[in-house]
């Protein structure tokens, strides 16, 4: 689901707006030829009116949304997410150019508001789930298209902070014309080599991973861990806090955000990128710099991202350091 932005018009409704406003601006001239001053003002009342009575209506009508059963799911805050408030998510991810799938599981901490049996998380299909697991146990739990209602055995209180794993695995839905329709892509560079990258920021981070996927409730920090064969390199949110080499040819990139994250920011890019760095002495400190150019575009980005730093100095000068 891509609902239109917030405090966009939509281009019909729009388009007649404009229309209006021209039709307005038009009849002024012809007005002061042919018409004495009152019935000027009558003139532009009575067009204005029409046309928002006609074609403006027609278009209201044209445009009218009938939400369904899931759009309720995927945008309300139902009682099954209510009641639980996320802490942390701690996701982990295998990325499989070969064949377009990834599999993982993402354990999802959370804080208990008040006492409840039921809770939903949010998986978009077509990704299956393997098992979902609170204290060692596996919980059963119903499938609504892409909201997963699990059963929770053990007593959740008041001020509890509780853990539930979910493991999966699938092809996820690919985005054909990212970022304007939503999922992963899946393509490769100019050299021929794989390049994978999220765009879900309409369609929800529940594209990719299970998530109580709603921008009302964000987690205080995230661990999002990416394995991808060891000829690539993932580039995700935050700070890079360990590299691991695999035996079976993977390596994995284990990234942690210490502040609170929209769902649909949470990112994967897989690809040949290379990494330099450099440092901004500012106002409070020195601040570390990370850039991530594709392997090809090292030469052009180090010159492209000396930019970077005056732009820092231009934005602590004006915001703060």
């Amino acid at each position: 689901m891509s609902p239109p932005l917030v405090g966009h018009a939509r281009p019909r409704t729009l388009a007649a707006a404009l229309l209006v406003d021209a039709l307005i601006r038009a009849s002024k001239g012809f007005d002061l030829l042919m018409l004495p001053s009152p019935d000027r003002a009558m003139k532009r009342i009575a067009l204005l009116a029409c046309l928002l009575a006609s074609p403006l209506a027609t278009l209201s009508a044209q445009e009218k949304t009938t939400f369904t059963r899931a759009d309720t799911l995927r945008g309300t805050i139902t009682p099954q997410r209510a009641w639980w408030d996320a802490a942390f998510y701690d996701l982990h991810v295998r990325i499989q150019p070969a064949d377009s799938s990834i599999r993982g599981w993402n354990g999802i901490t959370y804080r208990v508001l008040r006492p409840a049996r039921e809770m939903q998380i949010d998986l978009q299909e077509p990704l299956q789930v393997d098992s979902m697991v609170q204290d060692g146990h596996a919980l059963a739990y119903r499938r609504e298209g892409n909201a997963l209602f699990v059963t929770l055995a053990a007593p959740q209180r008041t001020g509890d902070r509780k853990k539930i794993t979910v493991h999966y695995h699938g092809r996820p839905r690919v985005a054909k014309h990212a970022p304007w329709d939503g999922g992963l892509v899946w393509t490769q560079d100019s050299t021929g080599a794989p390049w994978i990258a999220s765009a879900v920021q309409g369609l929800g981070a529940s594209a990719w991973w299970p998530v109580k996927d709603t921008q009302a409730d964000e987690p205080d920090s995230q661990r999002v861990a990416i394995t991808v064969p060891d000829s690539l390199m993932d580039v995700s949110n935050g700070r890079l806090r360990s590299t691991v080499h695999n035996a079976d040819g993977t390596t994995t990139y284990e990234w942690f955000v210490r502040n609170p994250i929209n769902n649909y920011d949470v990112a994967v890019n897989a690809g040949k990128y290379v990494h330099f760095s450099d440092t901004f002495q500012g106002e409070g400190g020195t601040l570390t710099l990370d850039f991530w150019p594709l392997a090809y575009h090292e030469e052009v980005a180090r010159r492209q991202f000396q930019q970077a730093k005056p732009m820092l100095k231009c934005f602590e000068h004006w915001f703060g350091p």
